[in-house]
């Protein structure tokens, strides 16, 4: 029992000493302990001799043990110890001296605990000074931002009856499989919710050869006007990734085209009300700018196609499938 109360009374000595704050005078002496606060001209220190108020005419530079990381911008990571907070500027001191930052534009603040920093001037810390270990000391407020973004990917459209409605002389199997395009234009609200409007094309092909009768081929698109939402957060572990969920409502406009080798085409247009519920990322990699990949599943089947001025009941376009989008965006600060 007593090896385990020496032991763990040795552990609170190293920790101690490790944790320690050097504060270096003028004169080469090493003064250790903790930091506790600082006014205009001079600096409290608490000892294991008690609390000892020196002057900073005679102090070179200040030692702690554990600084803080500032994340400003998403990308920007600012190593510094946090000496206050004044309405909505927050005051730190770096080795590079004393800067203020807007609150609005750190994103979030940690300590890094047993990592040093020295710095040659301490301003006044005022009570929001935390020199002690941390985790996390606060999330700072998000700025809200304008978003511009262009976007692509896949779509894997059911197409049931259009795939059916044809037989192709090879036995293929009709491709249900095409490309998306679009771009979308929002609000950043800062931390969690997104909204954005959108526009999104889609579009398939299939081609009939038989040599009884005309080559053709069908063509589908759609066009996929929307508004979605997303909502998330920033990863403790890396503050320039938010995952989100989100949803889409809009109207989809789907249009199949017969275009044949004599020259003859014919066209069928329909409407409906669609949505799409995906998950995704979005990742800031430089400045205002991020990628983001996301996946969801469309669900928007158009029942009736008016065909040469005809409504054709029996004949939908099901679009309804899986999306892969991947995207780049240029958030514009609001602040």
């Amino acid at each position: 029992m007593n090896r385990y109360l020496m032991f763990i009374f040795l552990c609170l000595i190293v920790v101690r000493i490790v944790l320690a704050d050097n504060i270096v005078m003028k004169d080469g002496t090493l003064l250790k302990g903790t930091i506790t606060s600082a006014s205009k001209d001079s600096v409290n220190i608490q000892t294991d001799a008690g609390l000892i108020i020196l002057a900073k005419s005679e102090i070179l530079s200040f030692v702690f043990t554990n600084s803080d990381y500032l994340f400003v911008n998403v990308e920007n990571k600012i190593v510094c110890k946090i000496t206050n907070k004044i309405d909505n500027d927050v005051i730190i001191a770096t080795k590079e001296g004393v800067r203020i930052l807007s609150n609005g534009s750190i994103d979030k603040v940690q300590r890094n605990i047993g990592g040093e920093i020295t710095v040659f001037d301490l301003p006044e810390t005022g009570p929001q000074f935390i020199n002690q270990p941390s985790q996390s000391v606060w999330t700072g407020e998000r700025k809200a931002n304008i978003i511009l973004r262009l976007q692509f990917g896949v779509h894997c459209a059911s197409l049931d009856r259009w795939k059916s409605s044809f037989v192709i002389t090879s036995g293929q199997e009709s491709p249900s499989t095409g490309l998306m395009y679009g771009g979308e234009m929002g609000y950043d609200f800062g931390k969690t919710i997104q909204i954005t409007l959108g526009y999104e094309g889609f579009s398939s092909q299939k081609v009939q050869i038989d040599n009884t009768s005309p080559t053709f081929s069908t063509r589908v698109f759609y066009s996929f006007l929307y508004g979605t939402i997303r909502a998330g957060d920033f990863l403790e572990s890396t503050p320039a990734l938010f995952l989100y969920g989100a949803f889409d409502l809009g109207s989809l406009k789907g249009t199949v085209t017969e275009d044949y080798s004599n020259s003859t085409s014919i066209e069928g247009i329909g409407n409906t009300l669609a949505f799409r519920i995906k998950g995704g990322g979005e990742y800031f990699f430089k400045d205002n700018w991020s990628t983001t990949a996301e996946i969801g599943y469309l669900i928007g089947k158009i029942n009736q196609i008016t065909l040469l001025g005809q409504t054709v009941p029996n004949y939908d376009l099901n679009f309804s499938g899986l999306s892969l989008i991947v995207a780049f965006s240029y958030h514009i600060p609001l602040q």
